[in-house]
């Protein structure tokens, strides 16, 4: 196993990832958001997706950047596998932007953009 990812319903739908060590660096992350996000927007027929990172893993923010989200803010949010608090950056991405940065190509399906 790589790692998983999921959906989640909190304060409305948030995606998550987690990816072992031996498979950082190489994509799997970017490109299991980017399922995540394709499929909450169009299976799922979300309007607005949140998603998190945790201030001292800066490549899981750029995976959310890379997958169109944008920063929204700072939290301390608790962390179960930590089974502690930690500050998260939090991040958004709305539909409209979503199918914007789509038919630009500036997000897609593990093509690199």
């Amino acid at each position: 196993m790589l790692g998983c990812c999921g959906i989640e319903q909190r304060d409305g739908p948030e995606i998550g990832y987690w990816l072992g060590v031996p498979f950082w660096g190489q994509g799997y992350a970017t490109e299991a958001a980017r399922a995540l996000v394709d499929h909450a927007f169009g299976d799922l027929d979300c309007d607005t997706l949140q998603a998190g990172a945790r201030v001292s893993n800066p490549a899981s923010r750029r995976v959310l950047e890379k997958c169109g989200f944008q920063w929204a803010g700072v939290g301390l949010y608790r962390i179960r596998a930590l089974a502690s608090s930690a500050p998260c950056d939090r991040f958004r991405l709305d539909r409209g932007l979503w199918a914007s940065l789509k038919s630009w190509g500036k997000v897609g399906a593990a093509n690199g953009k």
